[in-house]
């Protein structure tokens, strides 16, 4: 295949209009529904810029009628009502389907029907499965991703944002046919991606992010005292009221990793803030207010502070490997001799052991057979597998694997 020396930057049917308000949406859902086939379907979000990762832009591809910009941000029920008439009826290809399902499912647009280029990617053994790698060498096509990061929730969008925007869709349908001929090629890999595509269509119905605390914040549980306890959970509750309230991502105005090192220091002067490790230049002027902030959680009356978390049992969920292999070792070997033979299963049919089945889920299943004595036999292994919803071609590969290492 003979690639193109330069990249592609601009759609070959121009710059698309952006269709904003009800009227236009509803104008881009009746030109989808003239043409044929699949959809390609992109979005692009504002997450390192504000609190709520909503869809900003839709981008959606059909044969026969072009690419349409939809601008959620305009009219998001619009979009649910107009566009979602015409997806509701018809097959979706998107790349990297995971980062998009959950967000498109808070506007109720759910595939009946998917095809994920990137998983794709992954089964026909390509390290690199980003969307111009794949494009690259299926079509001979460069293009420039240049414009992911960017704040979609700004208005007006930058024409160059939109060619963008518009390249996200443009080529995934006949990508999507040159891997989908490639997947059959090499069967039964085409069956495995058609299952693991319906499961995520399944997965993503309904779907609604879990509710974040402030003990869900990495490295919190290393706090030892109430008085840092108290000081996390109380600068948490502050940055989330003013993270909602401006419509600003928590990460822009105290990164977390900052937050637990305030907890951890309880600095309450500004040198002392400047000096806390992590805590990001770039704030120099908010030094102040998160000085008083700490100030204000250490003279909250101390019966009102968090008791220290205990220590874990390690019952119903698997410790750490570390952990593991330290107060475990009658168990370990067995996690090892698994993942081991895993591995080599999955190298032997070309496809990342992760996709085979998930490192927690293996761990689950070591940890629930061998410590906690739940699975004796074949059927309550099913029984388990099937609960961590491992897919029907997984355990044909997994469960031979699992039976000959952990059963008597």
């Amino acid at each position: 295949m003979v690639l193109m020396s330069d990249f592609v930057t601009a759609p070959s049917e121009g710059t698309p209009q952006l269709m904003a308000g009800a009227a236009a949406i509803r104008q881009a859902a009746d030109q989808l529904a003239q043409g044929t086939g699949w959809c390609a379907v992109d979005t692009e979000r504002a997450s390192g810029f504000r609190y709520h990762n909503r869809v900003c832009l839709l981008q959606i591809r059909r044969a026969g009628a072009g690419t349409m910009l939809i601008d959620v941000e305009s009219d998001a029920q619009a979009t649910t009502d107009f566009i979602g008439r015409v997806l509701a009826d018809t097959g979706w290809v998107v790349h990297a389907a995971s980062t998009d399902l959950p967000y498109l499912e808070q506007l109720r647009l759910r595939p009946p029907q998917l095809f994920d280029t990137e998983l794709a990617g992954r089964f026909l053994g390509f390290h690199r499965v980003n969307l111009a790698a794949m494009v690259e060498h299926y079509l001979g096509v460069r293009l420039r991703k240049n414009h992911g990061g960017e704040d979609w929730s700004r208005r007006p969008i930058p024409s160059e944002w939109l060619d963008y925007a518009a390249l996200d869709v443009e080529y995934l349908l006949p990508l999507a046919d040159a891997m989908r001929s490639e997947l059959m090629q090499q069967h039964p890999k085409d069956e495995w991606v058609a299952e693991e595509c319906d499961y995520l269509t399944r997965v993503y119905r309904g779907y609604s992010p879990t509710p974040k605390s402030w003990e869900d914040l990495k490295g919190v549980h290393g706090l030892r005292t109430s008085k840092q306890l108290q000081v996390a959970r109380w600068l948490w509750r502050v940055r989330e009221k003013l993270a909602r309230a401006s419509d600003t991502a928590v990460s822009r105005l105290l990164p977390d990793k900052a937050l637990v090192a305030l907890a951890t220091e309880l600095p309450t002067t500004v040198p002392k803030v400047m000096r806390t490790p992590g805590y990001p230049p770039r704030l120099r002027r908010k030094a102040r207010y998160w000085a008083n902030q700490v100030d204000k959680a250490l003279r909250t009356a101390q019966d009102r502070w968090p008791e220290p978390f205990p220590i874990p049992t390690y019952r119903d969920t698997p410790p750490s490997r570390y952990t593991w292999s330290r107060y475990y070792p009658e168990s370990f070997p067995k996690l090892t001799m698994v993942r081991e033979e895993l591995a080599r299963v999955a190298a032997q049919v070309e496809i990342p052991v992760e996709n085979m089945i998930q490192s927690s889920d293996t761990n689950e299943i070591v940890w629930r057979s061998q410590e906690l004595k739940e699975v004796t036999d074949d059927t309550e292994l099913l029984e388990l597998l099937q609960r961590l919803q491992i897919r029907p071609w997984q355990q044909k590969l997994c469960l031979p694997i699992f039976t000959s290492i952990l059963l008597p």
